[in-house]
């Protein structure tokens, strides 16, 4: 087995084993996810989505960002982004109904299939009570386990009969 493939643990099954739970930034500095798993939330800005607030803001390398902050509503329930759990919380209600809300920092985004779901490098944004079932844990890209070293792979042979003659090639490259 290759190194890590031990451990490995899809993120199918790390949500099974946290119990609909997903953990904060705090929280993951005493109990790392292990290192293919990432927290994603379902956000898409429509022209519904109000702003709470938005300004700019400078870094120590003189670089602007804008910062957006935003409630999340049913209306943004698109585009799986990867975020970052900033806080956790759960009212009496949501404990009966077993839901918990979530605020989090939307990492920047700059390729998605859907152009509205893109979210530019100079932009952050800060999206609060989004519900569970808009949270998830996925895997980091290029690490389920088909990318282990140790995968089993095995070359499927099919006869030439099986296929179309023009999917041959008369001289094999």
């Amino acid at each position: 087995p290759s190194d890590g493939s031990a451990e490995y643990i899809s993120a199918e099954d790390m949500k099974k084993q946290s119990s609909g739970k997903i953990l904060t930034l705090e929280e993951q500095q005493h109990t790392p996810y292990p290192s293919n798993i990432q927290t994603a939330c379902y956000f898409y800005h429509t022209s519904d989505t109000v702003y709470d607030e938005t300004y700019n803001e400078t870094d120590k390398e003189g670089n602007t960002f804008t910062v957006y902050h935003t409630d999340w509503n049913e209306h943004n329930y698109d585009c799986l982004r990867h975020c970052e759990i900033l806080e956790r919380s759960i009212t009496e209600q949501q404990q009966q109904d077993k839901d918990m809300l979530y605020d989090v920092y939307l990492l920047p985004q700059t390729s998605a299939i859907h152009e509205d779901c893109i979210h530019p490098d100079n932009e952050k944004v800060f999206v609060y009570n989004i519900p569970s079932k808009a949270v998830s844990l996925v895997d980091r890209k290029f690490t389920r386990d088909q990318h282990l070293s140790n995968a089993f792979r095995h070359v499927i042979g099919l006869p030439d009969e099986l296929l179309p003659a023009n999917w041959l090639r008369s001289k094999v490259v």
